[in-house]
């Protein structure tokens, strides 16, 4: 296991599943979250919801 010493700067937002992502993107991509008694008409990958009936 490497023994980082210092930062690890990534050159761009990732391009593919297992490609290492900044917090500023995962921040920014923050799925939504739908409280309602029916499902969203199109929801996002990524996006939940939680049926209140």
């Amino acid at each position: 296991m490497p023994d980082f010493t210092a930062d690890v700067v990534l050159p761009r937002d990732p391009n593919s599943n297992l490609k290492a992502a900044t917090k500023q993107y995962v921040d920014n991509r923050a799925p939504k979250i739908t409280v309602a008694s029916s499902a969203p008409s199109s929801p996002a990958t990524g996006d939940v919801w939680i049926d209140t009936t």
